[in-house]
């Protein structure tokens, strides 16, 4: 059950990034906060940091201050799919 809540999270971000790179016209790196974009996806801060430490690991993510660059967008829209 967990799992399944932690996926559909995890595809929401990767929505969320995905849709990012598209209005931005291919731009991939985002100056944002942590607390903004856990307030986008709808999940605390503590889960948002987790799931981005999980695309770090993955190379789909750079976290920096303030900051993510999106390093593999065709593994991001992969994921999306996955959750559809």
């Amino acid at each position: 059950e967990m799992g399944k809540i932690v996926e559909i999270q995890l595809g929401r971000l990767a929505k969320l990034l995905s849709k990012m790179v598209a209005d931005a016209n291919g731009a991939q790196v985002f100056h944002l906060s942590q607390s903004v974009l856990a307030e986008t996806v709808g999940v605390s801060r503590q889960s948002l940091q987790t799931e981005l430490k999980r695309f770090v690991q993955d190379g789909l993510i750079e976290l920096a201050y303030a900051s993510i660059t999106v390093k593999n967008l065709t593994a991001l829209k992969q994921l999306v799919e996955r959750e559809a």
